[in-house]
């Protein structure tokens, strides 16, 4: 069974092929047929002709800006280096995440090195997204944001690193006894985390999460907060009073092989490759592997991956990284399940491709899309 990263690498060359003037019937009986195969198919196609068309659109765009100019979020997809060598490969591979690997690959006369373009673009991500949170941080003691459709990194005092997610908020405040991070909203991952001397805690809410040498994600939406485990382990805690807990715990509805919940317990030990959700004086424990780790943690390479999600459900995500909301004003399309490989902020491309693929209707409006059936 091919996988989405053998999908959507195939697809990419047959558009390079294409691209290159070099196309007979053939080719494109060929593209047609493997096209026809199924619905992946024919997704990754779409997908790949709507980044190209926006990558063309914005090429440059970006060029000339004055040394110290913050770039607004979502500068990175105007930069250069879409215009250099066949950019219908260069998106298809940043979308799907390939393995770069170091041998040549031939397009239309021209030879290039992946590599070099897998660093140009962490490069270019690292510069909008990092420099914006740094300063951000140093104006505001601490304070660290980011805003609707940003992703951003920065190094923290200790040399740990702390990846936010789309519109959250974190504040840092470092002691010679505790390595502190509020939370206030949104989502963050942390990773190396140094000095087992100094606990490095994160509070959310009435919660913290105790850890040492780990990697972990906290994030909170509304009441709930999730905490995702990659390596080490975290110490998950309640600070209110078991009483209180008892008295305004809101139940959790079960879900696959979750275990049941925690609800009277202060002081919770998470292991590598576990995701814990907790609301109200519940805490809901699911063992997870690396892949769904993976999955649920895209946003941290700037795309969102679903596999087999509902329709309702990746909307939901996506609504997050834009001021342009996605409605469903069928019930019978939320049910629709949807898997693959998406950017985030590309909420028109994403409409295009369920109007292709699943004869989805959508009416825009300067801020919103109803979708609906035909």
């Amino acid at each position: 069974m091919e996988s989405h990263k053998q999908i959507e690498e195939q697809a990419a060359r047959l558009l390079a092929k294409r691209d290159s003037g070099v196309w007979s019937q053939a080719d494109q009986a060929q593209l047609e047929s493997w096209m026809g195969e199924s619905t992946a198919h024919r997704v990754a196609v779409l997908r790949l002709e709507a980044a190209w068309d926006e990558a063309r659109r914005l090429q440059a765009v970006a060029a000339g800006l004055r040394p110290g100019t913050v770039p607004p979020p979502g500068a990175w997809r105007r930069a250069p280096f879409f215009s250099d060598g066949n950019p219908r490969i260069r998106v298809g591979r940043l979308l799907t995440s390939i393995s770069f690997r170091k041998e040549r690959v031939g397009v239309a006369g021209r030879r290039w090195r992946a590599r070099p373009l897998a660093a140009s673009a962490a490069i270019v991500l690292a510069m909008v997204g990092g420099c914006f949170i740094l300063i951000a941080g140093l104006l505001d003691r601490g304070r660290y944001t980011t805003s609707i459709g940003q992703v951003a990194s920065v190094s923290l005092p200790d040399g740990s690193m702390m990846t936010l997610n789309t519109d959250s908020e974190a504040r840092v405040r470092y002691s010679g006894a505790q390595r502190r991070i509020d939370l206030a909203r949104g989502e963050a991952f942390f990773d190396d985390i140094k000095d087992p001397r100094r606990p490095f805690v994160v509070y959310v809410g009435d919660k913290r999460v105790v850890a040492v040498g780990t990697a972990f994600s906290v994030s909170r939406d509304r009441r709930d907060i999730r905490v995702v485990v990659v390596k080490g382990q975290v110490r998950f805690q309640d600070l209110k009073p078991a009483s209180a807990r008892m008295a305004h715990a809101d139940p959790v509805p079960h879900a696959g092989s979750m275990e049941p919940p925690a609800a009277q317990s202060t002081d919770v030990l998470l292991d590598a490759e576990t995701m814990a959700h907790a609301a109200g004086g519940d805490l809901l424990v699911q063992n997870i592997s690396i892949a769904q780790a993976d999955q649920v943690l895209s946003w941290r390479r700037g795309y969102l991956t679903f596999h087999d999600t509902s329709l309702a459900d990746a909307i939901d995500q996506l609504n997050r990284y834009n001021r342009h909301k996605i409605i469903i004003a069928d019930p019978t399309v939320a049910a629709i399940r949807i898997s693959g490989t998406f950017r985030p902020t590309d909420y028109e491309a994403f409409v295009h491709l369920l109007q292709e693929a699943y004869s989805i209707h959508a009416a825009s409006t300067e801020g919103e899309t109803r979708l609906g059936k035909d």
